[in-house]
C-alpha cells in the first residue's frame, strides 16, 4: 500500500476516488485527506486550492483556507501565552473551526482535547480539570444550551482555565480571561468522577 505521507501531499490529494490510509479506506466524490500539521504548513501553488474538507452541510475547505484560518487560531493562542504541552479543550459542535483549533495545536505542541458538546457542568468540570485545561473554545450558545453560562459556574473550580474563547457569538471576537498530543475523555470516565 502506498501511504500518501511518503510522497507528495498534492500528488496524493488529486489520485482517484478511494484511498487507503492505514485500516481506513476513505471513499468520496471530493477527495479528502488527512492533514497533518506538518503536511499543512508544505502544502504550496495549486495544491492549496484542492478541498481538503467537506462538512455534512456543504462547506468545503482548500488547504488554503485550512492554512489561513489555522495561522489565526496559532497567533491567537501564541498571544494567549500558551507553551508545548499545555492542554486547548474544544467543546464545539461539527464546524471548521474544531479543525483549525486542532491543526494550530499540532503546530504549537499543544495537547487538544475536544469536548463532546452535550456534556453539561459536572462532566465538563471533571475533564477541564483532569486535563489541566488552559484555554477551551466554545460557542456562545448552540441549540438549547448557554456554553458561556456553564463555563461561569464552574470555572472558579477549574484552577488552570485560563481562558474561554466563544466562536459565533454576537458579540465579535469575544473572548473571556477567567473570573501528549490528544486527550479523548468517553462517557466511562465519568464513573471516576
Amino acid at each position: 500500500m502506498n501511504n500518501f505521507l511518503d510522497g507528495d501531499p498534492c500528488v496524493w490529494a488529486s489520485l482517484g476516488h478511494r484511498k487507503e490510509i492505514g485500516r481506513v479506506t476513505v471513499s468520496r466524490s471530493k477527495e479528502v485527506c488527512h492533514v497533518t500539521s506538518s503536511i499543512l504548513w508544505s502544502m504550496d501553488g495549486n495544491c492549496l486550492n484542492s478541498v481538503a474538507m467537506v462538512f455534512n452541510d456543504g462547506l468545503e475547505l482548500t488547504y488554503r483556507d485550512l492554512q489561513e484560518e489555522t495561522r489565526k487560531i496559532v497567533f491567537l493562542l501564541q498571544k494567549l501565552g500558551l507553551q508545548k504541552g499545555d492542554v486547548v479543550s474544544a467543546q464545539l459542535p461539527n464546524w471548521a473551526e474544531f479543525a483549525y483549533i486542532n491543526l494550530a495545536c499540532c503546530t504549537l505542541g499543544l495537547v487538544f482535547n475536544p469536548i463532546i458538546p452535550i456534556y453539561r457542568g459536572k462532566e465538563l468540570g471533571f475533564i477541564l480539570r483532569d486535563a489541566g485545561t488552559k484555554v477551551i473554545f466554545v460557542p456562545d450558545q448552540y441549540r438549547s444550551m448557554s456554553y458561556v453560562d456553564t463555563l461561569r459556574e464552574i470555572a472558579p473550580e477549574i484552577r488552570s482555565l485560563e481562558h474561554v474563547v466563544v466562536l459565533r457569538s454576537d458579540e465579535p471576537e469575544r473572548l473571556y480571561g477567567l473570573f501528549k498530543s490528544c486527550l479523548l475523555y468517553t462517557s466511562d470516565a465519568a464513573d471516576d468522577m
